[in-house]
């Protein structure tokens, strides 16, 4: 639905033009007669043919736009607008070097010729745009544009061959000292009815093409009033055929405007909207790009290329914190994602209001966050800082009927004195958070002991998991006795592995490293199987 709203400027221009109208009219309603001859009768000659070069500019230029859009707009309605403006260029032509006292063409000037070529032209406008609105649009060829421009050529030479016949063929429009005749009259009122016809058409779909409507429905109004001042003027010197020139030009130049608009400036406004929305569309996913769709944090993307670009501007020291947040993995396993993104979300917002705005708080997964601390004084800075992003923690968070808890474990690395390179300080400091959970305080900063540890851990971890394959794991059987009769009342299975290179590998170590790894499930299946062929 249209709305006024919308960029509609044309409606400020609309303004203007009904106040031009309005101006216009009163002058005639004032009395024609008081500005019968006001521009003196020598000038009238020169005013008429300046109106009618204007008229045939723009008549010319709609046709040599469309001549120049329809290799890219390749329509059979554009094309046949630019050949039927074409042909009423050559006839506005025609009645303004015919009028009474222009110079010899072809014949003297009189008003016979002139006339006929203008009531000529006015029959055409409406008739033609009649036809181009019942016909169904097309895409034509290009080269038809050649054939359709000739039309206008053979129209102008049938009319000159009618027009200046030896013995008048056509009865007169217009009688000097009297004004129009009735023949004129009915011609005119004719065109009138048809461009009737055309404005119910065109609000019949005003919806479709708001702007082009508008200014085609301005303009066949300026028509119908130029036609009726047309109708009732007295002779060339009437305030009235002045006034009706001026309507026709205006008329004509709103026409313009819509076929320029239509062919050229909506595509290319919506060729600017489009470059606009692909604009939009790429900020769009690079922030995607860039950030975590639930906290809107940015994510490791991002903290690698701020460290890559920043870490090594200065060489004062700089830390990097990663806290990691203890049972959302549960959380989300028993009350599903929407509760565990929603208190991830929480979390965030809890974390950003503590922190400092020149610290960088990034997401890397969605049970931990990285700080990226730019300058650091001393260790006990960080310490502090830490015991304040637990402490916020300390109170519930309510989600819907649920009040869950959470705590977090905080490993520091320090830039450069745990390490020079960027990966390297995450890494360390994901090291230090989990060896964290092992503490007291749950805060721990990064030792190169950490680092061996964590190391020998994965190591373990990976060969773990072929344990199973390579029959590496074994079961021990440790009796239960009773101490009053010293008989065996049942067996304990214990889990035993033997590594092919580091010898037997205790329990306290495997097991709980099978537990974080989800190993512990596999390995508890082949013990059940186990079992049960004893």
């Amino acid at each position: 639905m249209w709305k006024f709203n919308e960029d509609f400027s044309f409606v400020k221009q609309g303004i203007q033009f009904i106040l031009l109208s309005m101006v216009l009219l009163i002058v005639i309603g004032l009395g024609s007669d008081k500005f019968y001859g006001i521009f003196g009768e020598n000038n009238y000659v020169t005013i008429h043919l300046m109106m009618e070069m204007l008229i045939t500019v723009v008549t010319m230029s709609i046709s040599i736009q469309t001549w120049l859009i329809t290799p890219y707009i390749l329509s059979n309605k554009v094309l046949y607008a630019g050949a039927l403006f074409l042909a009423i260029s050559l006839l506005e032509m025609a009645h303004a070097l015919s009028y009474k006292g222009m110079p010899f063409f072809i014949t003297e000037s009189t008003p016979y010729a002139s006339t006929w070529f203008y009531m000529l032209s006015r029959l055409l406008l409406s008739i033609g745009f009649l036809f181009i609105f019942f016909i169904k649009e097309k895409e034509i060829k290009s080269f038809y544009r050649w054939f359709i421009y000739i039309l206008p050529f053979v129209i102008i030479i049938g009319c000159f061959v009618v027009i200046y016949a030896p013995m008048s063929i056509l009865p007169p429009l217009m009688i000097e000292g009297e004004g129009p005749t009735i023949l004129k009259n009915t011609l005119q009122y004719l065109a009138v009815a048809i461009h009737l016809v055309i404005m119910v058409l065109l609000l019949k779909n005003f919806d479709k093409a708001p702007k082009i409507i508008f200014l085609l429905f301005g303009s066949a109004i300026y028509l119908i009033i130029s036609d009726y001042l047309f109708t009732i003027y007295r002779d060339v010197y009437d305030i009235k055929n002045f006034i009706g020139h001026i309507f026709q030009l205006g008329a004509f130049y709103l026409l313009f405007r819509a076929i320029y608009f239509s062919s050229i400036e909506k595509p290319f406004q919506q060729l600017v909207d489009t470059q606009d929305h692909l604009e939009k569309s790429r900020e769009k996913m690079h922030y995607m790009a860039y950030h975590n769709e639930i906290t809107n944090l940015p994510n490791e993307r991002f903290l690698m290329e701020s460290l890559k670009r920043d870490l090594y501007i200065s060489k004062s020291q700089k830390a990097i914190l990663a806290i990691g947040i203890e049972r959302i993995s549960a959380i989300k396993a028993s009350l599903g994602s929407i509760y565990a993104d929603q208190m991830i979300g929480l979390i965030a917002q809890r974390l950003k209001n503590v922190l400092p705005e020149n610290y960088l708080l990034c997401i890397l997964r969605e049970d931990y966050f990285v700080v990226y601390i730019d300058e650091v004084s001393n260790t006990h800075q960080l310490t502090q800082l830490s015991q304040q992003l637990q402490f916020v923690m300390e109170e519930s968070f309510q989600i819907q009927h649920f009040s869950l808890n959470s705590q977090l474990n905080i490993g520091i690395a320090l830039f450069p004195t745990d390490s020079s390179r960027e990966e390297e300080l995450i890494r360390f400091a994901l090291y230090a958070m989990h060896e964290a959970q092992k503490t007291p305080t749950r805060i721990r900063l990064y030792e190169s002991s950490i680092s061996k540890e964590t190391t020998e851990r994965l190591l373990l971890e990976n060969d773990l998991h072929n344990a199973l394959a390579n029959q590496e794991l074994f079961l021990e059987y440790q009796p239960q006795l009773d101490l009053h009769t010293g008989q065996i009342k049942s067996v304990e299975a214990l889990v035993r592995w033997q590594h092919p290179k580091k010898g037997s590998i205790s329990p306290g170590v495997f097991i709980p490293i099978a537990e974080e790894s989800g190993l512990i499930i596999p390995i508890g299946q082949w013990v059940t199987k186990l079992l049960q062929q004893i």
